[in-house]
């Protein structure tokens, strides 16, 4: 028997149909489905203005539907009339948190998408078609009905983004007329409905061309600890906001450019005003639970409203005192606990500690959690807590997990990569599983990964490579003893070590191994980067202009002219915000001046027993001292400016402040 192959081209071919065909079937359904709700949406507000017809006399009444338009235009006049009596009518609060709740389940369409879609087909039926639909911006008036242009041109509502804005705007703003008068399970259901547009939002906005869009800080001004507050201003150095007032920062000026920001922006203000509103003293337990999913899925976004989550991590330390929760242990409740601080860099020590000292004395096989969620979990965990006999047991459940599922070929190969790379951030060398993280990595240098995954494996085979030198170096009788694992302290550059009963290492060959994966790895990064300059798809990342490290770089340049370099990548592939070469008449000094953000550090939060003192500690997370670990072993000088004391500083202050800072390296 012969098995048949196909051409490739007739295989080309009926797998490109079959996408066409699977992509347009999807968006005819995105478009029905839209629809569906769009009416879902009209019909209750019709409902509503017949049921409070003495307030709605004067409103507007509209024709029928022309059955001749196509559906774009059917969306588009429906969210026209939408956007009309959701501006005039009057309704009470009950109705107006329906209301939101309809409009929130719209999906915007991307109009040019379907535009185009329709030029192509009108084209095939009738040239005439072609002038009139020749631009995707192009302004459709409706026949026969005035009313509704009258709208579309004194609204400013000439597309479907528009009308789209206009109607979650102005449903917030009404829901927000009446926010004080709703209970504690309403604002939970409308910050659940702002979690849903969060997704959506951070969905159809792919921010791999924003790379600095990571978290988006919304700082308090009434915070009583000085490093975390700031003061935001723009170009001319004229205070932007004031005491009270809700500001994205201009960091993240990028926002501005993606679809659908100004829906974005009034649903953050709505959640910050609910937020703030909420009396935690007053919450049930089971409320509490849902409000830590809502911020666990905004932080998870990359939205930090810091007060809000100290007012969260406050009520939890709260009732932990007054033994409220200790009573019902609630894993589901640690692991969103854990994520919330983990993403938002706000650490309480307090509830750090209830947590860790309840999961130890618990069997979480008994819990209905699978092992990969307990183990990606307290992988989390590892980064937020100093390494201890306490907490010695979350590393130990991490490193069986790993060896179980390398031992049985698993699939989960990104969780072997996560472990590897979080035991070096954290320092913690593990000589017991390099020689299988090595076998693995051989096994599997072909396989195709995210870029991201590549980056963390190369840095960990750089983190080895590194302390096997300096290792080699300074341990004596290195082949009588094996050992077990190196813990290294990246501030002291202290090396501690531990002896193991199993057989010693050849620790000059394991050196060569690492070095050579490292390479091949480092190889790759290279290709990945080649590959991503030569795809047309991938956009142009611009620089964002207002970023504190680009005006660091301005002042440098000023005074060394060609001899600054903005975000320079190293030989060992590590990016340093600037890099300077300070040269004199004898020598040539080489600086590295990186500025670390409010991401570099975690707010570690210290509530004491008994009082209401709080006590506000900024310390550098694990990836900063990594990374300066890292830099610490390449042959040039390194300069750490903290975002905090950066913007205290006025702008002639923070010049002066720079060149002293560099006047110790000269």
């Amino acid at each position: 028997m012969f098995s048949f192959k196909p051409f490739p081209n007739f295989t080309r071919r009926i797998i490109t149909k079959t996408i066409r065909r699977t992509y347009s079937s999807c968006t005819k359904i995105s478009v029905q489905n839209e629809e569906k709700k769009i009416k879902n949406v009209l019909l209750y507000l019709e409902k509503c203005i017949l049921e409070e017809k003495g307030k709605n006399e004067q409103l507007l009444s509209f024709k029928t539907k022309n059955e001749q338009e196509d559906k774009v235009e059917q969306i588009r006049r429906n969210l026209l009339i939408t956007s009309y009596l959701l501006k005039n009518m009057q309704a009470n609060e009950q109705k107006w948190l329906s209301i939101f709740e309809l409009v929130s389940t719209l999906c915007p369409l991307d109009e040019q998408t379907l535009k185009k879609k329709s030029i192509k087909l009108k084209q095939k039926n009738d040239e005439k078609n072609k002038e009139q639909y020749a631009s995707v911006n192009h302004v459709t008036e409706f026949q026969n009905n005035k009313a509704i242009n009258k709208i579309s041109k004194e609204y400013n509502l000439l597309n479907l983004y528009s009308c789209y804005v206009f109607s979650f705007k102005t449903s917030i703003d009404r829901l927000l007329n009446y926010l004080p008068m709703y209970s504690i399970h309403n604002y939970i259901l409308i910050l659940k409905h702002c979690a849903n547009f969060l997704n959506f939002f951070f969905k159809i906005n792919n921010r791999k061309n924003f790379t600095k869009l990571n978290y988006i800080y919304i700082y308090s001004y009434n915070h009583n600890y000085m490093n975390n507050s700031i003061i935001l201003k723009n170009k001319n150095e004229i205070v932007v906001g004031g005491k009270d007032k809700l500001d994205i920062t201009y960091y993240y000026e990028e926002i501005y450019n993606l679809k659908y920001h100004e829906i974005f922006v009034y649903k953050i203000k709505l959640i910050s005003k609910i937020l703030n509103t909420i009396k935690y003293d007053l919450m049930e337990r089971d409320i509490f639970c849902q409000l830590a999913i809502f911020f666990y899925t905004k932080t998870k976004n990359g939205i930090i409203i810091e007060k809000n989550i100290l007012d969260l991590l406050y009520h939890y330390v709260e009732q932990l005192h007054k033994n409220s929760f200790i009573k019902h242990v609630d894993v589901q409740l640690f692991f969103k606990i854990i994520n919330i601080m983990y993403y938002s860099k706000i650490v309480s020590t307090n509830v750090l500690q209830h947590i860790i000292g309840t999961l130890k004395n618990i069997n979480l096989s008994f819990c209905q959690f699978c092992k990969k969620e307990i183990f990606q979990n307290y992988l989390k965990l590892l980064t937020l807590v100093n390494l201890n006999e306490h907490n010695f047991y979350i590393y130990n459940f991490c490193k069986y997990y790993i060896l179980n599922i390398i031992t049985r070929m698993s699939k989960h190969h990104s969780n072997i990569y996560n472990f590897f790379f979080v035991s070096c951030i954290i320092g913690m060398f593990d000589f017991s599983l390099i020689a299988l993280y090595i076998k693995f990595l051989r096994q599997n240098k072909k396989i195709n990964l995210k870029e991201s995954l590549t980056h963390k494996i190369y840095y960990t085979l750089l983190g080895w490579d590194i302390m096997l030198s300096g290792f080699i170096k300074n341990v004596n009788k290195i082949r009588e003893e094996a050992t077990g694992f190196v813990k290294i302290n990246f501030y002291t550059k202290h090396i501690y070590h531990t002896c193991s009963n199993s057989p010693s290492y050849d620790l000059l060959s394991l050196s060569h191994e690492i070095n050579h994966l490292k390479n091949i790895y480092k190889g790759q990064i290279y290709i990945q980067k080649y590959e991503r300059k030569n795809n047309r798809k991938t956009k142009k990342v611009s620089t964002n202009y207002y970023l504190n490290q680009y005006s660091i770089y301005q002042i440098l340049k000023k005074h060394f002219n060609d001899n600054v370099t903005y975000e320079h990548i190293t030989d060992q592939k590590i990016l340093l915000d600037i890099f300077l070469k300070i040269r004199k008449k004898n020598y040539c000094k080489n600086v590295a001046v990186e500025f670390n953000g409010r991401t570099h550090y975690n707010l570690l939060v210290q509530k004491e027993i008994g009082n209401n003192n709080v006590h506000y500690t900024m310390i550098e997370n694990y990836n900063t001292k990594y990374k300066k670990w890292l830099i610490s072993n390449l042959p040039f000088s390194a300069i750490y400016i903290p975002y905090y004391e950066w913007n205290n500083f006025p702008q002639a202050q923070r010049e002066k402040y720079l060149m002293q800072v560099l006047h110790f390296e000269k």
